[in-house]
């Protein structure tokens, strides 16, 4: 059935209500039910399509430029972003949509707990998205969202996503909790190094010594 199920979503997370504001549906050849005037198509590696709509997308320079140049329908393929992650950087604009670009106010390099200086849904954004139930052990989604927002081009996003990584290193007491927080089973290797460097080059760019 490639019929949406409803436009706007609504799912308990961490004891809170946290709204959607995408569509989902199977990858089609086409999609006669979108409104191609209002909403753009991301087809996601997990088989599924996410409807946005182009007001949201807009602030994904990747997603603004296509929308710009096309004359027509827009359906982007992202073969290495599930749909769960779209879904969840549509949902942070969403909120700061009317505010955007959002001002993320936080030290450089984190001195605090996020919770000190974010305000309370943004907490509970990073507590239930980007983690799961506040574990910070349980931190995929925060990778796959810097990785998504970096491929997708949307600064503020990455650079919270970056906050939260920061925040959970923050808390690190040595090497032992260090591979049990980020789930590593033996130290990286030089090659291992270099990709991390080539996923993340944004993060410095000194690597020479570190």
């Amino acid at each position: 059935d490639s019929k949406a199920t409803v436009s706007v979503l609504y799912w308990k997370e961490g004891g809170k209500m946290s709204d959607s504001n995408v569509t989902k549906m199977p990858i089609a050849d086409n999609y006669p039910t979108v409104d191609f005037s209002k909403n753009i198509v991301l087809e996601c590696s997990d088989g599924v399509a996410v409807v946005m709509p182009s007001g949201i997308a807009v602030k994904c320079n990747v997603l603004s430029q296509l929308i710009s140049k096309s004359k027509g329908e827009v359906k982007v393929p992202l073969f290495e972003i599930r749909s769960e992650i779209v879904e969840k950087i549509s949902i942070y604009i969403g909120h700061h949509n009317d505010d955007w670009p959002p001002t993320l106010s936080v030290d450089k390099p984190l001195r605090m707990d996020l919770k000190e200086s974010l305000s309370e849904w943004d907490y509970d954004f990073y507590a239930n998205h980007m983690l799961v139930d506040g574990d910070m052990s349980k931190n995929d989604n925060a990778f796959l969202m810097l990785k998504a927002s970096q491929y997708l081009e949307c600064e503020p996003m990455r650079d919270f996503a970056c906050s939260a990584l920061a925040n959970i290193v923050r808390t690190i007491k040595g090497e032992e909790d260090f591979y049990r927080v980020f789930k590593v089973t033996e130290p990286f290797t030089e090659d291992e190094k270099k990709k991390l460097y080539e996923d993340y080059e944004y993060r410095s760019s000194k690597k020479e010594g570190e």
